[in-house]
């Protein structure tokens, strides 16, 4: 369980440091994936997030991936903790409250995961994954990938037209 401070401290260096996308399908992955990651140089202020959320913590090599404001990489090093979906899920419910620039993106991000969950029972197969993705699922990914691009931009929720996510129903999954 984590307390309210670390929750309100967590949802103020998310603001800034932190993100949330929906990936591209790659040669690996032939899927639209939500992307949660914290970044920032400080060691210690990343491994908050490991150690209360879970995720993945890695530096990112010295200067790699890093760069300063004029746009020129820099020889600092960056800590990185990648969020698989149900870390990502417990830290958008702990967060959502106290967020404010990434509000949107938490929101949606949310609404995702639970659609897809939704969405991947009505898959017919076996594993983790459970076969392969209905034509409904497909295009609600890739129509939650242009939603979340934008909202990334700075459009409002409000003003992104959503076919597919509108007609999809969430029932009670958690």
């Amino acid at each position: 369980m984590v307390d309210e401070q670390t929750k309100i401290w967590a949802a103020g260096f998310f603001d800034g440091e932190g993100g949330l996308t929906i990936n591209l399908p790659t040669k690996g992955n032939n899927s639209y994936i939500l992307h949660t990651s914290i970044n920032n140089t400080v060691k210690e202020s990343v491994e908050i997030f490991f150690l209360n959320w879970g995720g993945s913590l890695h530096k990112e090599g010295h200067g790699a991936g890093t760069f300063d404001k004029r746009g020129i990489k820099s020889n600092r090093q960056a800590w990185q903790v990648i969020f698989d979906e149900d870390e990502a899920y417990r830290l958008i419910i702990d967060l959502l409250p106290y967020v404010r620039t990434k509000k949107p993106q938490f929101e949606f991000a949310k609404e995702f995961i639970e659609k897809v969950k939704n969405l991947r029972s009505l898959r017919s197969g076996r594993g983790k994954g459970g076969g392969k993705q209905t034509g409904i699922e497909q295009q609600y990914r890739k129509e939650a990938y242009q939603i979340m691009k934008r909202l990334n931009e700075g459009e409002n929720l409000q003003d992104i037209s959503m076919p597919i996510s509108n007609t999809i129903i969430i029932p009670k999954l958690f």
